[in-house]
């Protein structure tokens, strides 16, 4: 259910009788008595009739039962249709039609329940409820909150009010109350999958983490759990960004037990572990992430990355083996940032070293090209030298490298 639409309930108003016959026209008038009882069959006194009829708008009649709860009266034209209103202060209104006889005598009892009765309270709190949808959907969020209010007061058995106090509270940025009244709706239905919805989206909101520990563990396995894993991933990318690490790892693992097979989550959360430096939690995240994806770039690189900090060279060397087949370019960022550092630091022969193989996968690298002509001019190689920097000017004219190598070319033989 889209989260700005709210369903109507259905429910019936009590009647005593739904056919009207119509007999052929007679002149005798039909003879009505009613007796009007509570639930328990005692009689009502004071009791208001009102009969109007579809077939003439101004006919209109009004009587009352008398101490027995006794209505008595005549009908000159019993071949038309009527409308029967019985109204008395403490009881549920009722609505009904009755078959009646020109020139018989028609004997009916009509029960009018309790206002406090509790088919009373729902039919009201339906009818508040429905008035609050109506008004929800016109756009009138206040008048909606305050029908649903009062349909929630009318009727505490009802979740749907509370769900729709939820709804309103949440569309206009109070989390909290959207919280409580989704509680209270899950109180009372504990499977309404709307007052879940409601519940998580706001507690994600509030970073009320003992309330959002509570809504995830209701939406798992729901067909909710899949948008609420990426919501909660979202979150975790805010979270980073805020920075808020600790929250950020949190979201990952809560989106991960939302939808195991979310792979972006576990890249995510593989990332925050090497950024603490747990080197060996981040390859056994990705292990997971590879498992799903055994090709994924950050999954390939992150495992490098890992199992080259805790000296594991033959991991590391498949693991860039295999970023190389799939994502070349990936690969040769990720050995040119340690080539460039070990070309600043004077290492030339391990600089060299990841130059070329950067440049095996991917000849176009400028970058690469470039500081490998650099590695060789320091090194007193300047034919090779050479041959690089006009590679790069080759490969990039325009670019501050080709520049620049056009430069040093002037003063290398």
């Amino acid at each position: 259910m889209n989260r700005y639409t709210l369903p109507s309930l259905v429910l019936s108003m009590a009647v005593c009788a739904v056919l009207v016959a119509t007999p052929a026209v007679a002149k005798k008038p039909a003879k009505v008595e009613i007796r009007a009882v509570d639930e328990q069959g005692e009689a009502i006194e004071g009791v208001q009739l009102t009969i109007t009829s579809p077939d003439d708008p101004n006919f209109r009649q009004q009587i009352s039962s008398n101490g027995k709860g006794v209505i008595a009266f005549e009908m000159t034209n019993a071949a038309a249709n009527y409308l029967y209103q019985f109204d008395k202060e403490g009881f549920e209104r009722q609505i009904t039609t009755m078959e009646i006889q020109a020139g018989k005598k028609v004997e009916v009892q009509v029960v009018l329940p309790s206002a406090n009765s509790a088919g009373a309270k729902r039919r009201r709190a339906s009818e508040l409820y429905n008035q609050g949808v109506e008004a929800f959907n016109a756009g009138e969020k206040t008048k909606s909150a305050g029908l649903f209010q009062q349909s929630a007061e009318a009727d505490d058995t009802l979740a749907e009010p509370r769900i729709g106090l939820a709804e309103v509270a949440f569309g206009l940025g109070d989390w909290d109350t959207a919280a409580g009244a989704a509680q209270q709706a899950l109180a009372i239905d504990e499977t309404s999958l709307a007052a879940q919805r409601v519940l998580f989206e706001a507690s994600l909101a509030l970073h009320d983490e003992e309330k959002l520990a509570g809504a995830l563990e209701r939406i798992r396995g729901t067909e909710l759990a899949g948008g609420a894993a990426v919501l909660v991933y979202n979150d975790g990318v805010a979270a980073l960004k805020a920075p808020e690490p600790d929250r950020a790892a949190l979201r990952f693992q809560q989106a991960i037990r939302l939808d195991p097979a979310l792979a972006v989550a576990h890249a995510a959360l593989a990332s925050a572990h090497y950024n603490r430096q747990d080197f060996e939690t981040c390859l056994t995240t990705v292990d997971h992430l590879l498992t799903l994806e055994p090709q994924n770039p950050r999954g390939l690189r992150l495992r490098y990355m890992a199992a080259e900090a805790l000296g594991k060279a033959e991991l590391a060397g498949q693991a860039l083996s295999a970023l190389e087949a799939v994502d070349p370019k990936a690969s040769g960022e990720l050995l040119y940032s340690r080539a460039d550092a070990a070309f600043k630091n004077g290492n030339l022969d391990s600089a060299k070293q990841l130059l070329t193989r950067i440049l095996t996968v991917d000849p176009e690298h400028i970058e690469a090209n470039y500081t490998l002509g650099l590695c060789h001019l320091n090194g007193g190689n300047n034919a090779e030298a050479r041959k690089q920097l006009e590679r790069v000017i080759q490969l990039a004219p325009d670019s501050q490298q080709a520049r620049d190598a056009q430069e040093m070319l002037q003063f290398v033989q």
